[in-house]
């Protein structure tokens, strides 16, 4: 088993190490208006396309076919008030603001039907021959390697 030498001194002219950022507590409810402002600019086209493909909840515990996790579905739809009375004084698509808010808050979704990703290495069909046509293929493989790229991680939320 190797031994590893002692670590050096700690330079007494260097600044202090940073202190670590205390962790934020997130309640849902306070998500709830950030999802709304994302459903209102329909920031997210992939989201919009997957609520589009199927027919939309009508309260906590009745999930889309997308939303694979029932209980964050329930856990979003009850903070957004989706089958209450009244909600649609408030949101003008409830349905909508409670899955921005599932997303937000790390919701698994499946992917719509017809939406198999393409996982081929090979760029869409080109003529080589072509000036240009190799930076478009290469930027065109690029982008589709971009779209598959994982999403950020969710805030933590109590």
């Amino acid at each position: 088993m190797p031994v590893h030498p002692p670590a050096p001194p700690p330079d007494p002219n260097a600044p202090p190490p940073p202190e670590p950022l205390p962790e934020q507590e997130v309640h849902i409810f306070e998500l709830v208006e950030d999802a709304a402002q994302a459903a209102e600019g329909s920031l997210d086209q992939e989201l919009e396309d997957i609520i589009a493909s199927g027919p939309e909840s009508k309260g906590p515990d009745d999930p889309p076919k997308w939303a694979q996790d029932p209980d964050q579905w329930r856990e979003a739809a009850e903070a957004v008030g989706l089958g209450v009375e009244g909600t649609e004084d408030k949101y003008e698509e409830p349905f909508v603001v409670t899955a921005y808010l599932y997303k937000m808050i790390g919701g698994p979704i499946a992917e719509a039907e017809g939406d198999e990703k393409n996982e081929s290495d090979e760029p869409p069909d080109a003529d080589m021959a072509k000036p240009g046509s190799a930076a478009k293929a290469i930027h065109a493989r690029a982008a589709a390697r971009a779209a598959v790229a994982p999403p950020p991680a969710a805030p933590q939320v109590k």
